[in-house]
């Protein structure tokens, strides 16, 4: 895998979707909470430091 701005914003973006589809809301997405899976720098990408995440309440009309 060569990285590109753009294979980064889909990997962030794939998990942000799993994470939005569990109600789970990250609020701190920025370039230091997003790592490499391993040391080598063609591994996944992860996102990470949920300190500011949240998890929406069912029924919210603001998650609907």
């Amino acid at each position: 895998i060569e990285y590109s701005a753009a294979c980064v914003i889909q990997q962030i973006g794939n998990a942000l979707v799993a994470l939005h589809q569990q109600k789970i809301y990250h609020l701190d997405v920025k370039p230091e909470n997003i790592i490499f899976e391993s040391n080598d720098q063609k591994s996944k990408m992860k996102l990470t430091d949920f300190g500011c995440s949240m998890i929406a309440e069912v029924g919210n009309q603001h998650t609907k």
